[in-house]
């Protein structure tokens, strides 16, 4: 999982663990099309909040993208993101993920 905000000469985000929100349990298996949330810090500027279904894939400047097995990198619709929070919805792969990964 990479996160990627265009703040301008703001610091980049430091560490980030992504958990299953139903268990926040680290490391344990994720669903496809699950909410999954990053904890870290420097993440966000601020508080967004998705507005409308389809969720969009940039919130506040933010962006998650989840790389598979394979090497193959796929957008995230991104529910909620906050300075140390990002909540996204984990997307369907042909291959396994590893949401997991620090960025």
């Amino acid at each position: 999982m990479g996160l990627s905000e265009d703040r301008g000469r703001q610091a980049a985000p430091d560490a980030v663990a992504s958990v299953p929100s139903a268990s926040f349990f680290k490391y344990a298996p994720v669903a496809p099309e699950s909410m999954v949330s990053a904890f870290g810090s420097n993440l966000a500027a601020g508080l967004e909040l998705a507005q409308a279904i389809p969720l969009p894939t940039t919130l506040g400047g933010v962006q998650v993208k989840v790389k598979d097995s394979a090497g193959v990198e796929r957008p995230s619709s991104l529910i909620a993101v906050l300075p140390t929070q990002v909540n996204y919805i984990l997307p369907r792969a042909p291959r396994p993920v590893r949401p997991l990964s620090q960025y």
